[in-house]
C-alpha cells in the first residue's frame, strides 16, 4: 500500500478503537435526555466539539480540502424526521449499529441490508456546494461556540449527581473520526454506500478506511471481553431492516447520516447539519416521551414498543 493508504488504515483503526470503548450511540442520548439524564448527550457534545476543534486545526493548515456547506431546506427536515423515525424503530443510530456489529450482534447486519436497499430506490439530495467566503473569517467564532456548550453543558452535569463515564474516549472519538475524514476524505459508510450507487464500485481508501474501522472497533472488544458472536434478537429483524431503510433514506435526503452530521457536519458549520442535529435530537426524544406516556399505554396496552433503546 502507498503511504497515504496506510495514513487512512491507521487512522480508521484508531476511530474504530475509540468507537469501541466510547460505547456512544445518539439514541442512547435522545433516550437518556427524555427521562431527564443528560449525561449521554454531554458526551455527544463533547465528542463533536472535538471534532470541531481539529477540523477546524486541518483545514488553518491546509491539510483538507474546503468544507462542503448547505443550505437548510425542506429536504433536510423531512430526511432528519425520517433519520430518527428509522433510527428508532432499529433501536441504534448510524454511530450506535456499528458499535453493536463491532461486539458481535449480527443482527445489525439487517440495518446495513435495509440501508443498502434504501440507496438503490431513494433519490439523491441536492449536492454541497463550497463554503461562502465569509466564513473562514468567523470560523474560530463558531468553533468557539460548540466547544462553549459542550464546556457548559459539563460543568452542569458536573453540578448534578450524574457521573462521568467514557469521557475521554467519546473527546478521542471525534478528534480521530474528524481528523480521518479531513486527511483522506469519502470515509464514511453513506460516502461509501453513494459511490457505490453512481459509479458501481469502491475505491480503495474507502475500503481501506470502513475495514480499519471495524478492525479497530472489533479488535477492541475482543480485548475488553466485550465481543460476542450472537443473535440477541431475531424478532427485531424486520424493524432492523425497515429502520435501517428510512436511517439511510433520510441520510441521503439531509444528506448525511449521524456520523457523518456529529463528525464532519456540525463541525464544519454548515447550517443543513446543525437544523439536521437539531430535529433527530428532538424527535427521537420526542417518540421516546411519547411511546412512555400514559396516553400511549392506553392505546396500545398489549404492545412493548419494539424499538427500545441500546
Amino acid at each position: 500500500m502507498t503511504a497515504h493508504l496506510w495514513i487512512t488504515l491507521g487512522l480508521a483503526l484508531a476511530t474504530g478503537m475509540a468507537l469501541s470503548r466510547a460505547n456512544m450511540c445518539f439514541m442512547r442520548a435522545a433516550h437518556a435526555v427524555s427521562e431527564g439524564r443528560y449525561h449521554p448527550l454531554v458526551n455527544v457534545l463533547l465528542t463533536v466539539a472535538a471534532a470541531t476543534v481539529v477540523f477546524s486545526v486541518t483545514g488553518r493548515l491546509g491539510m483538507r480540502d474546503p468544507a462542503p456547506w448547505l443550505l437548510p431546506g425542506v429536504t433536510t427536515v423531512v430526511g432528519a424526521i425520517l433519520f430518527a423515525i428509522g433510527a428508532r424503530l432499529n433501536g441504534a443510530c448510524t454511530i450506535g449499529t456499528m458499535g453493536r456489529l463491532a461486539h458481535g450482534d449480527i443482527g445489525a447486519l439487517a440495518t446495513f441490508a435495509g440501508g443498502a436497499l434504501a440507496v438503490l430506490v431513494t433519490p439523491r439530495a441536492p449536492a454541497m456546494g463550497a463554503q461562502p467566503a465569509w466564513f473562514p473569517g468567523v470560523e474560530l467564532y463558531w468553533v468557539g461556540i460548540v466547544v462553549l456548550v459542550a464546556l457548559v453543558a459539563l460543568a452542569m452535569l458536573l453540578r448534578g449527581e450524574e457521573k462521568l463515564e467514557r469521557t475521554v474516549e467519546t473527546i478521542l472519538l471525534g478528534g480521530f473520526a474528524a481528523l480521518l475524514y479531513s486527511l483522506r476524505g469519502q470515509t464514511s459508510l453513506m460516502d461509501a454506500a453513494s459511490a457505490v450507487a453512481r459509479e458501481g464500485t469502491m475505491h480503495e481508501p474507502v475500503v481501506v478506511a470502513l475495514a480499519g474501522l471495524f478492525v479497530g472497533a472489533i479488535g477492541v472488544s475482543i480485548a475488553t471481553g466485550r465481543f460476542h458472536l450472537s443473535l440477541a434478537r431475531p424478532r427485531r429483524i424486520p424493524f432492523e431492516f425497515f429502520g435501517g431503510a428510512l436511517m439511510t433514506a433520510g441520510a441521503l435526503s439531509i444528506p448525511g447520516a449521524s456520523d457523518v452530521v456529529a463528525f464532519y457536519g456540525l463541525p464544519s458549520g454548515s447550517p443543513h447539519a446543525v437544523v439536521a442535529w437539531i430535529v433527530i435530537l428532538v424527535t427521537v426524544a420526542f417518540s421516546f416521551r411519547l411511546t412512555g406516556s400514559h396516553m400511549w399505554s392506553r392505546v396500545f396496552p398489549q404492545k412493548a414498543d419494539p424499538a427500545g433503546a441500546r
